[in-house]
């Protein structure tokens, strides 16, 4: 274990999700007793009392009548989760999974957070080590909680969210990544400043020997709060950085040239800042200069993602479902020059006119989903052509309508997906599926 000891007598662990289910996984051989609580615990499949040390499985309010409130030596937090007071009120360490993950772990620790790409940056850098025949694994915000891998041999490469990072002490990482910044999950931090602090916790801890991978074309990024004394790197688009891209041409690092843009495999500008971000972390832990060109030359995105979808008589698809911030939008948008722009769902506190910075490369604006008439007065009036949607099919449908040999129908909506969808990853599934029909009944 790294860092202060933990109380491992009796663990209580708040949430039932993927988070909860790995701290579970991970105590399950070193704590005493373990109780779990989720408040939605009767819609839940999983049956932690598979695992002997754990003694309840109930809702908050059901374990503090069968327990008490002093019961617990430590609680484990899920991210986003909301405690009842009484549990967290007892000068009980309170900790985050991803904080149960570091005190648990072992090995080089790379971290990545930022409001746009930090799954992607993490899933990069996971695969540039593996090219490179450097054990790694994924965790995090990723998808595979942090507790459940930390004790695994190699470097872990933990993606963190707001979330994960606000519930976080001791964490000390030997890489920390902040990719960019925007206003996002304002709904839950409740102002921006508030969003920022959480973020920040990224640089905590760290010293002399560990590195910060910084975007300079951001100025929350560049004067986000830190400690003096740790070595830093900058990655750019814009202006002459360690990590950066010289005369329009060239990716280029201390090491020397990375790649040339005529030579990726496809050239999205946000997805190259991505790129070299991921290759600062890369090669700091010892990727080959040749393993890491090679991945970058070779990348054609992720899913959902500005993901090509289809060509259909000249009009291209994109799925960019997981943008779910306007920043995230724009950022898609921003890397073709004629869009019908697919967009809509539920928003999360953020601001839509941030949209309007576009409207010169849109030539039109499909929305859908909860947001739909809001998003659809602020369109109009800037005189941006738009019409409103009542299925994926449908915005799909009028999307292509609109569109003409050499534009782009992009799905790239702005707002989450829990209007109509679980996730992300359903809602571009659905626009995929949707889009395939149309190629299929033209």
């Amino acid at each position: 274990m790294r860092g202060s000891p933990l109380d491992l007598r009796r663990v209580l662990v708040v949430g039932a999700g993927t988070s909860g289910q790995g701290a579970v996984s991970a105590l399950g051989e070193i704590a005493a007793a373990i109780c779990v609580v989720d408040d939605g615990v009767k819609g839940s499949s999983w049956t932690p009392q598979s695992y002997s040390k754990v003694v309840f499985f109930g809702t908050q309010r059901s374990f503090l009548q069968t327990f008490s409130s002093s019961w617990p030596t430590l609680v484990v937090l899920s991210p986003g989760f909301t405690p009842l007071p009484e549990l967290i009120s007892n000068h009980t360490e309170v900790i985050g999974e991803v904080e149960l993950g570091y005190r648990l772990s072992k090995g080089t620790l790379i971290g990545v957070t930022g409001t746009n790409g930090k799954t992607s940056v993490t899933q990069m850098i996971s695969n540039m080590l593996d090219l490179a025949e450097i054990p790694a694994v994924a965790a995090g915000n990723i998808g595979v909680p942090f507790s459940k891998v930390a004790t695994q041999d190699g470097i872990k490469v933990v993606e963190l969210s707001s979330f994960q990072l606000e519930r976080t002490t001791e964490l000390h990482l030997d890489v920390a990544i902040w990719t960019n910044f925007a206003p996002d999950h304002l709904d839950v931090h409740g102002s921006l400043k508030n969003y920022k602090a959480a973020k920040e916790r990224i640089w905590n801890n760290q010293g002399s020997k560990d590195l910060r991978v910084i975007n300079a074309d951001d100025a929350e990024v560049l004067s986000s709060e830190r400690s003096s004394g740790v070595r830093e790197v900058y990655f750019s688009l814009e202006k002459e950085a360690e990590f950066c891209v010289v005369g329009g041409e060239i990716l280029m690092t201390p090491q020397g040239p990375l790649a040339r843009i005529s030579e990726l495999a496809r050239h999205i500008p946000h997805e190259t800042a991505n790129l070299l971000c991921a290759a600062a972390a890369a090669l700091e832990v010892g990727a080959p200069m040749d393993a890491v060109s090679e991945y970058v030359r070779s990348f054609a995105g992720f899913e959902h993602r500005v993901e090509f979808v289809a060509s259909i008589e000249g009009v291209q698809f994109y799925n960019d479902s997981k943008a779910t911030s306007p920043a995230a939008t724009i950022a898609a948008v921003e890397a073709f020059s004629s869009v019908v722009l697919l967009a809509g769902g539920r928003n999360k506190g953020l601001d839509l006119h941030e949209l309007l910075k576009v409207k010169d490369r849109l030539k039109k604006v499909v929305v859908f989903g909860e947001v739909a008439e809001t998003l659809a007065q602020i369109f109009s009036s800037e005189h941006v052509a738009c019409e409103m949607a009542w299925s994926m099919e449908e915005a799909v449908r009028k999307g292509y309508s609109s569109a003409h040999r050499g534009d782009v129908v992009l799905l790239s909506p702005a707002n989450t997906s829990f209007d109509w969808y679980e996730n992300y990853g359903q809602r571009g599934l659905d626009f995929k599926d949707k889009v395939f029909k149309v190629a299929g009944g033209r």
